[in-house]
């Protein structure tokens, strides 16, 4: 129904004057006393909100609001992220960018330009990139203002954006960086012809694969075996023979892509010695049993590579293994060869962030791969998960199990939400039963935690010092855990879930009501 305009007029004016506890609190006691809603005036407070947080010069605030007008998926909201793109915060205007580049709408695209001047260089590059895959002719002006700009650090990134501007010009662009002086730039230009399967670039790599520069070889040997050019194949078979191993691999890998029983046989060769860049190719040619013979090698890094090279292909032979994976006593490095097109992995005993977020991704691979075992194997993995309390891994493992969706599956879930011991186990439990729709009091709990969790930041990020046990929930999995339980609640679109956003947003943490004003357009469309 249509609040009267003696309702809804104070509280369109408290919220105009920045009022907006009191606007809230208003609207919730008449919505109360009249067991009603009115869908437009909340639609038109949710984007009064948000048009007061922009005004903010609070970082927390701007941030919060580009978080709301990004996941309402609202065109009238677009103003808001078009401010976004002004910030003096990089990562303000990062998020503006990323919302802005899902919507298939031509003010978005304008506003997309306007991140063209941006003082910082990454929001920079990012609109590029997005303004690129929609092929817009303003484009190569920029690229080619900031070619002769940048770094050749930065200059090593354009190839990557000027892939997509395919049509004569761009194309001509394009090969600037195929001839340029740094040879970072011509390798990373190789690879991404390389994948973007671009053949008509072919002559030009040809003839880079002649000079002398090997990171360069070995990237031309990868892009020519995967562009499947067989008039290379004698100018390969040279290189085997190369003063690089990396240029050798390179090479045989392209010639067992064409098909070539010469390449295949140097691989495995190299393989055999221990060589973890040659075992890791040993995947990409399906030579499963040389792979798993490696499996009980007496090298930790060669049993670590045959492992993460058979993953894959779901070989009952792993299993042993899997638990050295995901609960590593070390984290785990990437090593990678000068051309940049051969990887392999070994321990480490680095603790820094960019090790820590390695080992976090290929923890997060081997679990995936997990979801083409026997549902037995899923689920013994995911009752040792719990057992170690690995929290890390709950939302991902949640994930799959829901995408599993099975008896099995269910009645484990049950079982942990009612018994587990830590409360993050015990709420993603019952998040999971929710959305997979199952009978149960379920909405009930997670409306009761939202309510108790209100004054939680939504966007918290977790120090190296906060050490919290795992029978309590840490502020930044507080954090996550309430993100996921909102907006999964508001996508039902009940009168309960509605009436839950509305308290949070009233009475609940100051900056995250921004983030939730977002929600509630979405709830009341």
């Amino acid at each position: 129904m249509q609040f009267p305009t003696d309702i809804s007029g104070p509280i369109l004016y408290q919220l105009h004057k920045g009022e907006s506890k009191k606007a809230f609190e208003h609207y919730l006691s008449y919505s109360q006393e009249s067991s009603s809603h009115d869908y437009e005036l909340l639609q038109k407070t949710a984007i009064n909100l948000l048009e007061q947080g922009i005004k903010s010069k609070d970082p927390e605030i701007e941030l919060m609001c580009m978080f709301g007008a990004g996941i309402s998926t609202s065109h009238d909201l677009l103003p808001i992220l078009e401010k976004g793109i002004s910030s003096s915060e990089t990562r303000t205007q990062l998020i503006a960018l990323s919302y802005l580049s899902r919507s298939q709408d031509d003010q978005a695209d304008r506003i997309l330009l306007k991140a063209l001047s941006s003082p910082f260089v990454l929001p920079r590059l990012e609109a590029c990139y997005q303004l690129a895959k929609k092929k817009h002719p303003s484009v190569l002006t920029h690229l080619q203002s900031l070619t002769v700009k940048v770094p050749f650090e930065i200059r090593a990134l354009l190839p990557q954006i000027a892939i997509y501007l395919d049509d004569p010009q761009g194309n001509a662009f394009f090969r600037h960086f195929l001839a340029d002086e740094s040879v970072d730039v011509r390798i990373e230009a190789i690879k991404v012809v390389a994948q973007a399967n671009r053949d008509d670039f072919l002559p030009q790599i040809r003839g880079l694969l002649s000079e002398a520069h090997f990171a360069q070889q070995e990237s031309c040997a990868y892009a020519l075996g995967k562009l499947k050019d067989s008039h290379s194949i004698e100018s390969l078979k040279k290189l085997l023979v190369s003063r690089q191993r990396e240029v050798r691999l390179a090479a045989a890998s392209a010639l067992a892509e064409l098909g070539e029983q010469e390449g295949v046989d140097f691989i495995k060769q190299e393989a055999k010695r221990g060589d973890l860049f040659a075992i890791t190719a040993l995947g990409e040619i399906e030579e499963i049993d040389l792979l798993k013979e490696l499996l009980t090698h007496a090298s930790d890094p060669v049993r670590l590579n045959a492992f993460l090279a058979l993953l894959p292909f779901h070989e009952i032979a792993l299993l042993p293994y899997l638990p050295e994976l995901l609960f590593p006593k070390e984290n785990f490095a990437q090593i990678t060869s000068p051309g940049r097109t051969l990887q392999a992995w070994k321990k480490t005993q680095l603790v820094g962030e960019r090790e820590e977020a390695l080992t976090f991704a290929l923890r997060e691979k081997v679990l995936i791969a997990l979801l083409e075992y026997p549902e037995e194997t899923l689920l013994q993995v995911a009752e040792k998960i719990l057992l170690e309390k690995k929290l890390d891994l709950i939302p991902l493992l949640m994930q799959l199990l829901e995408n599993h969706a099975s008896p099995a599956v269910v009645a484990f879930l049950k079982e942990k939400e009612s018994h587990a011991k830590a409360p993050l186990i015990r709420h993603y439990c019952t998040l999971t039963l929710f959305r997979m729709k199952e009978a149960g009091p379920y909405e009930e709990k997670l409306l009761t935690w939202v309510k108790q969790s209100v004054h939680h930041p939504l966007i918290r990020f977790k120090s190296d010092t906060e050490k919290n046990s795992s029978l309590t929930l840490n502020p930044e999995e507080t954090s996550k855990f309430l993100v996921e339980a909102i907006e999964t609640l508001s996508q039902t679109q009940g009168e309960a879930v509605l009436n839950a956003l509305l308290h949070a947003i009233a009475y609940g943490n100051e900056k995250n009501r921004y983030a939730l004003a977002g929600l509630l357009l979405r709830v009341t469309e």
